[in-house]
């Protein structure tokens, strides 16, 4: 069965649960395995103070945990995170006696309502939900594979980790990373230390390179055929997507407002050129951008205000 990548939120310590750890950098990666299927958790180690590290991680995710140990404003943006990133499976555990109806409020009209709920520290019943997450089903697309991770080996060269979003990869394919389109020819394929000759849709993989230098390369790159049906937009081009706005996301936004878009591994400051909606409302968004983009269509991401601690969600944002 292909794998599952989580999101580890609210209580961090909750990561000494979830498997055995990884790599570490802003994000730390733990991996267990459960029901037949390599899972996969993110855990946002500089969350609050680095909003990126949140964003990666709820995009990167199929399924999520929210640990909440305190009631404070940071379990609010993280249920408002997860809920605009779209993650429908999950499970919530409530400790030092927080009750249900306690947290009820701040999960109304979110996706975690219909989370698993336990009020209390079922470990072995938090890795088995995790695992039945649902299986990403699109094999048969272009592949294309985010990069969260890059660095070089002795004696191998270039190594990407990442998690495959879409189709089915092969050892010795050419992919391209773009948006420079840096030529990346796969000289072969791990999942979790083992090696294999193509992974699918949920796999989390280490890629050889086969001729590429790794500071060519870099996190948010996406890793997919020369003629992927993928947008290469550059700084100061112009985007245009759909924002729905949180019910809770109350500033004001105007035209000239900085805010950042989060996209798999990307995370992109965009200067408005339209006013945003207001709360709870939907509408067609334009942006300059200050770094250069990549997205697929149809793709959802989420949009952010990084100086509006301590509530720094604006909305889900979808490209078309």
């Amino acid at each position: 069965m292909a794998g599952v990548t989580a999101a580890l939120l609210g209580n961090l310590d909750a990561r000494r649960e979830l498997g055995k750890v990884g790599t570490q950098s802003d994000i730390h990666l733990h991996d267990f395995k459960e029901s037949g299927r390599d899972v996969t958790v993110l855990v946002p180690a500089r969350y609050p103070d680095q909003l990126k590290c949140l964003s990666y991680t709820v995009l990167g995710a199929d399924a999520a945990v929210l640990v909440v140990s305190e009631m404070n404003a940071a379990v609010g943006e993280q249920i408002l995170a997860a809920d605009a990133a779209g993650i429908a499976h999950g499970v919530l555990v409530l400790q030092n006696y927080i009750q249900p109806e306690q947290v009820a409020p701040l999960l109304k009209g979110t996706n975690l309502e219909s989370w698993l709920v336990l009020t209390e520290d079922d470990w072995p019943r938090v890795r088995a939900h995790l695992a039945e997450a649902p299986e990403r089903t699109d094999a048969d697309a272009p592949v294309a594979v985010p990069v969260d991770h890059h660095f070089d080996v002795k004696g191998v060269g270039a190594v990407i980790l990442g998690v495959v979003k879409q189709g089915t990869l092969r050892k010795g394919d050419t992919l391209y990373a773009w948006p420079e389109k840096v030529i990346c020819p796969v000289r072969s394929i791990q999942c979790h230390d083992v090696d294999v000759n193509e992974s699918v849709p949920g796999d989390r993989v280490g890629l050889a390179l086969r001729n590429t230098k790794a500071d060519m390369l870099d996190r948010g790159m996406v890793l997919a055929p020369s003629d992927a049906p993928l947008v290469a937009a550059k700084a100061g081009d112009a985007v245009t997507f759909t924002l729905r706005r949180s019910a809770f996301s109350k500033q004001g936004l105007e035209a000239g407002s900085v805010v950042h878009v989060g996209l798999g591994m990307q995370f992109v400051p965009v200067r408005l050129e339209t006013a945003a909606p207001g709360p709870g409302e939907e509408a067609e968004v334009t942006g300059v951008l200050e770094k250069g983009l990549v997205h697929g269509p149809g793709e959802r991401g989420v949009l952010w205000h990084v100086d509006n601690a301590p509530q720094r969600v604006v909305g889900a944002v979808r490209f078309s």
